[in-house]
């Protein structure tokens, strides 16, 4: 199975929270800048951007709705905001997902040349290529989840959190209603750093393997 494109860190750019991600060669390391930096970025990278509007159509169905029609059915404040729209043959699905005018804007004017995508299709490529159960992307104010059972995608939400109390109960949600909660399961994390809430899925799930990427780079979602 072809899974997504074959990225590196070199050629990916994450922007969310109003920060760029992305990694220096010079440096051999992850570093980041606001929105506002003055700092000359690379150009012609693959961007993937963050958003809560976004959803998995099947393609025999995405072709034949409108993009306003998809507009509509991911936000009900949906005000002819761009959407943009990706293939994935592998699931013969289009994830579709809005994105803020300026923000796009943004995006164009400072990384010329740039692929944009969804985040979200990012962890779907992790989770699926690498076989695991779940895998978390945690990103500060959101955190992503994403559960496949044998390479097939089970599910892939994004919810808003405050704390790691809405961590736990979303995750433990999750796995709940894939019905992961009665089998011995893998759980990969990326992200933010967060030893307190990987201490409480360890003592809160008996049944899992947890792995943490040790040096926090949100762009090791990529790869």
């Amino acid at each position: 199975m072809e899974i997504g494109s074959k990225l590196t860190k070199a050629k990916t750019i994450l922007y969310f929270n109003q920060q760029l991600y992305f990694w220096d060669k010079k440096t051999n390391k992850e570093v980041c800048f606001s929105k506002t930096t003055s700092q000359k970025l690379p150009t012609d990278f693959f961007v993937y951007s963050d958003s809560p509007n976004f959803n998995l159509i099947p393609s025999s169905i995405a072709e034949n709705i409108s993009d306003n029609k998809k507009g509509e059915f991911l936000s009900s404040t949906y005000k002819n905001q761009p959407i943009i729209k990706e293939d994935i043959p592998y699931l013969e699905s289009e994830i579709c997902w809005l994105i803020d005018k300026d923000e796009l804007d943004f995006i164009k004017s400072r990384i010329p040349g740039a692929k944009i995508k969804h985040i979200s299709e990012a962890l779907i490529n992790k989770s699926i290529s690498s076989k695991s159960d779940i895998t978390l992307f945690n990103i500060e104010t959101a955190i992503f989840i994403c559960i496949t059972d044998k390479n097939k995608l089970k599910t892939i939400n994004r919810f808003p959190i405050s704390n790691n109390d809405d961590l736990l109960y979303y995750t433990l949600l999750s796995i709940k209603e894939t019905g992961l909660s009665k089998k011995k399961f893998t759980l990969n994390y990326y992200g933010a750093k967060n030893d307190i809430f990987i201490e409480k899925l360890s003592i809160t799930l008996a049944n899992c393997s947890i792995n943490k990427e040790k040096n926090n780079s949100y762009l090791s979602i990529i790869n």
